[in-house]
């Protein structure tokens, strides 16, 4: 799985909508939309307040899966 799918997946798994995240996130919901349909590749700062506002981490949206 991306990592957009990944951003997507945990946040319907928390319940909460895109427009919820992108405020938690201090992001606009159109550049989170980007995001998750992996039409824009987020800054290191922004990827770093998405996994928080998830409560993760950067390096697990983000890994490879093993092969």
């Amino acid at each position: 799985m991306d990592g957009h799918n990944r951003i997507r997946a945990i946040r319907r798994k928390k319940g909460l909508t895109l427009k919820q995240l992108a405020i938690e996130a201090k992001i606009t919901p159109g550049a989170l939309s980007l995001i998750e349909r992996g039409e824009r590749i987020p800054r290191v700062d922004t990827a770093l307040r998405i996994a928080l506002a998830l409560e993760t981490t950067v390096e697990r949206l983000y890994r490879k899966e093993k092969e």
